[in-house]
């Protein structure tokens, strides 16, 4: 997120805890590519058309692929080295990656195609494969060893823990915000509630208000976190559907649910939740003070303003 903001925040911070947490909960994004799907088989196989030495690894990927519909680590764990890296994962954290990897992977490969093999060092391969799925086709990187071992799985991605998995809307959006004690407010939708949002670029994720939720919609279970005394405690997770910040909409993602109330009290305000850089960065956000409005440019992975076309973000409902 490019933005400049003083941070005069500590007074309040210090009257309500509850917000300053640093989060420990891993999650993982599985890449995409969006290519249309021809091939139909039930079990994973290798097509015709590749290099003479893509068939020297035909069984590790096809034992991946079927770890992979079939949810099972076991049959994979054999073809793994010691040192394995799944990501930017290493050690015994990329075991457990790829442990939750192939027990949740969303989709059934069909086929798969070694396009690339390239000799690596200490009898290694760097190899290019495309998985064909049920909805769609995906390109992945591997190393793997002469014995046919993976030595770095690149099926993942890491992501802030609660940032948006989709995001929906123009690619340049006019947001009004409100000012209080020279503290940022702007209006939001949660799951279908909405209120003020509380623009805390310091934070470092989303919080929404216990109070403004049911208790059919507050969770059963929780996250690891710490509070403003350093000590453990358990903090209630949301799983918010929809997020919408004027015409923007961020969708699938679980966000902290804690009490408010001493915030609030604090500001004289009510509150839906507060917004913090796990949301934020995802745009340059441009802040006319003016007249009183925020423009939010989505942003691509190398930081920049993204401009490809005119109109919406793709719907990923579609």
């Amino acid at each position: 997120m490019r933005v400049s903001l003083s941070d005069p925040l500590c007074a309040l911070r210090e009257a309500s805890a509850l917000w300053l947490m640093f989060f420990t909960v891993l999650f993982v994004q599985l890449t995409c590519a969006d290519e249309p799907l021809t091939n139909n088989s039930i079990n994973p196989s290798l097509e015709a058309g590749n290099t003479s030495s893509s068939t020297d690894f035909q069984k590790p990927f096809e034992t991946l692929s079927k770890a992979l519909n079939a949810k099972d680590y076991s049959t994979l764990e054999p073809y793994l080295t010691n040192d394995l890296s799944v990501g930017s994962f290493s050690g015994a954290t990329a075991v457990v990656v790829l442990k939750q990897v192939v027990g949740n992977y969303p989709r059934h490969i069909n086929s798969f195609v070694i396009t690339t093999v390239q000799n690596g060092q200490n009898d290694t391969a760097r190899v290019t494969a495309i998985f064909k799925c049920s909805d769609g086709s995906r390109q992945y990187n591997f190393l793997i060893t002469n014995a046919g071992l993976f030595k770095q799985i690149n099926i993942v991605r890491s992501r802030p823990a609660f940032s948006p998995l989709h995001i929906r809307g123009p690619f340049e959006a006019m947001l009004p915000f409100q000012v209080k004690d020279n503290l940022l407010f702007i209006r939001g939708t949660v799951n279908g509630i909405t209120g003020l949002l509380f623009v805390d670029s310091g934070s470092d994720n989303m919080t929404v208000n216990r109070s403004c939720f049911t208790v059919k919609d507050q969770p059963k279970s929780g996250i690891l976190s710490l509070d403003f005394n350093g000590a453990q405690v358990t903090a209630g997770t949301l799983h918010v559907k929809d997020c919408n910040l004027g015409s923007i909409r961020m969708i699938g993602f679980d966000v902290p649910i804690e009490d408010l109330s001493k915030l609030e009290e604090a500001l004289g305000l009510k509150l839906l939740g507060i917004i913090g850089y796990d949301q934020l960065s995802l745009f340059e956000i441009k802040f006319n003070f003016k007249s009183q409005e925020l423009t939010f440019y989505r942003l691509s992975d190398n930081g920049s303003r993204m401009f490809p076309y005119k109109g919406s973000w793709p719907d990923p409902e579609k």
